[in-house]
């Protein structure tokens, strides 16, 4: 009896042991799969690199730079009349109806001032002598105006005074300027940054005698120290001539060589021959842009002139032919611009070089 019971202890004892190890085991294997447990993920040695690739930085391209330039704006005399019986958004509305972001697409819209902003006007001995309401200057502003030349002419119209307060209504409404009436200084240079690329204009006026064509030669020189693009914008040569003269030809390419990257001419009132002279644009006479000459009809035409600008050189060039109908200034099309056109290229020294409809095509 005693050997069975010891038999039978030893067999219960041995099962008890075996389902204390197995229930357990079972009983988390079933457990384990109703609460679904994940196991462990396993992170991928290369999470680092996936990572790398994913958020680095694609360089972006470069985007061109546009600036474009228009001939002499005189808001006064007969313009004054035009614009205090229709208002000032009459001048330029037939030409925002063809394009209306001339003013705003580009970078930089630059023009000849051929006149001050002044509140009064004063009594003077010059036969010709302008003044413009200063409140042109804030519409001049919102319609995207951003650089203008007050190397011209007609700056000291309205005398000294009315000159720094040209610059003070200027200031106001954020449009920049350069450039006096009878000297070459320091005012002449202005440079701004546009996308990282610094531009210098360097405004001149040589229809006085006596023009420091040294000291315009060491401000160019200066510019190409400092700026990545110099611009000339000048006033001269002979008026109401379609062909520019020896000065201006012989200057230009003075310019040119000293570092200019664009030569951009005003004064004739009429649109001037262009030239393509080391690579670089010569537009002699943009012609009026706004004024009263309706004596003829190479007065009442004008030019617009888009320079591309693409790692930090000049590298496309448009032709945008306008012309106005009593003051208002319009796009020129059909047979009238490509008439223009032909006149322009006939008499222009761009060999080398292709024009497609109104564009330069730089090689």
């Amino acid at each position: 009896m005693n050997s069975t019971l010891h038999l039978r202890w030893y067999i219960y004892g041995t099962l008890s042991c075996v389902l204390a190890i197995v229930v357990p085991v079972l009983l988390w294997v079933w457990l384990g799969g109703m609460i679904d447990v994940e196991p462990r993920a396993t992170v991928p040695t290369d999470i680092f690199i996936i990572s790398q690739i994913e958020t680095a930085e694609v360089p972006i391209p470069p985007s061109p730079i546009t600036i474009l330039h228009v001939g002499d704006v005189m808001l006064d005399r007969y313009v004054q009349v035009l614009i205090d019986r229709h208002g000032i958004d009459w001048v330029f509305a037939p030409l925002l109806d063809t394009y209306p972001n001339f003013f705003s697409d580009p970078d930089l819209m630059v023009m000849n001032l051929e006149g001050p902003f002044a509140a009064q006007r004063i009594n003077t001995t010059k036969s010709i002598a302008f003044r413009f309401d200063p409140l042109y200057a804030v519409y001049l502003a919102d319609i995207g105006v951003d650089v203008v030349s007050l190397a011209n002419n007609h700056s000291l119209d309205m005398g000294s005074v009315a000159f720094e307060e040209t610059k003070e209504h200027l200031d106001a409404v954020g449009i920049r300027y350069a450039g006096e009436q009878y000297a070459v200084t320091s005012s002449s240079l202005y440079i701004e940054e546009v996308a990282s690329t610094t531009i210098a204009f360097v405004a001149i006026n040589d229809t006085h005698p006596g023009t420091d064509i040294d000291r315009a030669i060491e401000l160019i020189t200066y510019a190409e120290t400092v700026a990545d693009l110099t611009i000339i914008t000048i006033h001269w040569g002979a008026e109401y001539q379609l062909v520019s003269n020896e000065r201006q030809q012989m200057l230009a390419r003075q310019f040119v060589d000293a570092g200019a990257d664009a030569v951009i001419g005003h004064h004739p009132h009429v649109v001037q021959e262009v030239e393509m002279y080391n690579g670089a644009p010569i537009a002699y006479s943009l012609g009026n842009f706004v004024f009263d000459q309706y004596f003829s009809v190479d007065t009442q035409q004008g030019l617009g002139v888009r320079l591309t600008i693409l790692d930090d050189t000049v590298q496309g060039l448009e032709l945008i032919p306008l012309h106005m109908i009593r003051t208002q200034v319009h796009s020129m099309e059909g047979d009238m611009k490509d008439t223009f056109m032909e006149s322009l290229i006939a008499r222009s020294r761009i060999d080398g070089y292709t024009v497609t409809s109104t564009q330069i095509v730089f090689p």
